[in-house]
């Protein structure tokens, strides 16, 4: 996930893009599931991290219809809300800014990503 965020954190600060989390929320779930399928295996991860799997698909095709993948993966449509919120006095300024994007943008949103995630790791340690 740290690598995740770091790359997000990147990313975004270069190409000016704040929708790199975004394109994640519904990839990073697949991703985890299946990490933690192979690590644990079992018939009931296998179902879980299926239904994730078909989820996470369902969403990312609503996300591209909207526009927010672009074959260029830094591209895309960036979320309208990044824009109000680098208007707002409290933000202004690329410092300021930044902070709000690697510590809320990259950062918590990635661990909320990780926490709605957690039901695979209670399913490995529970009979």
């Amino acid at each position: 996930m740290i690598i995740v965020v770091l790359l997000c954190f990147l990313v975004s600060e270069i190409t000016r893009n704040y929708s790199q989390v975004d394109k994640l929320w519904s990839l990073m779930p697949i991703a985890y599931s299946w990490i933690t399928l192979a690590n644990f295996p079992s018939p009931r991860l296998t179902v879980m991290a299926s239904l994730v799997t078909i989820w996470g698909l369902r969403l990312s095709y609503n996300f591209y219809r909207k526009g927010g993948y672009n074959i260029i993966p830094w591209k895309g449509e960036e979320d309208y809300r990044w824009k109000i919120m680098r208007e707002t006095v409290v933000l202004k300024g690329r410092f300021r800014f930044a902070l709000f994007n690697l510590f809320f943008i990259s950062l918590f949103q990635n661990i909320v990503i990780l926490l709605f995630s957690s039901p695979f790791t209670a399913c490995c340690t529970s009979p």
